[in-house]
C-alpha cells in the first residue's frame, strides 16, 4: 500500500541466533541416538548388577579397587543419562552443542583419571 511507506520491517536482534535449515533434524537424531545408547547401556548394567554385587560390593570398604570400578561405571552412565535431555528443549545447535562438549569432556576426563589409577593399582599390586 503506498500510504503505509513509513512501516519497515522488523530487524533480528544482535542476540538473536538464525538457525540453519535441518537444525531440528540434527538435534532430534542426537537426541534419538544418545536415548539409543543410554538404553543399551541400562541393559548391560542391568544383567551385569548380580555379579557386580558378588564380587565388587562384597568387598571391603577400605579397597581402593571397589571404589574406583564404582566411580568409574556410574559416572559414565550418570553422563549418559544427560545426553538425551540436552537435545530436548535447546533452541539452538550451538546451544545443544556446548552442553554435549562439557559433559563428555567432563565426564571422558574423570573416566580416564579413574582408569589410569586402577591400571597402576593393579601394576603395583605385585609389589605389595
Amino acid at each position: 500500500m503506498p500510504g503505509n511507506a513509513s512501516a519497515s520491517p522488523p530487524t533480528p536482534s544482535i542476540d538473536s541466533e538464525a538457525a540453519p535449515p535441518g537444525i531440528g533434524t540434527t538435534t532430534s537424531l542426537l537426541t534419538s541416538l544418545s536415548a539409543s545408547a543410554l538404553s543399551v547401556l541400562c541393559w548391560e548394567t542391568g544383567i551385569m548388577f548380580c555379579d557386580e554385587v558378588e564380587f565388587i560390593w562384597n568387598k571391603s570398604y577400605r579397597s581402593p579397587v571397589k571404589w574406583l570400578y564404582l566411580l568409574t561405571r556410574y559416572i559414565g552412565l550418570a553422563a549418559s543419562l544427560g545426553n538425551p535431555f540436552l537435545g530436548i528443549g535447546a533452541s539452538s545447535l550451538s546451544m545443544t552443542c556446548k552442553g554435549f562438549l562439557i559433559l563428555q569432556v567432563t565426564a571422558g576426563q574423570a573416566l580416564v583419571t579413574l582408569v589410569q589409577t586402577i591400571f597402576m593399582i593393579r601394576g603395583m599390586s605385585p609389589w605389595f
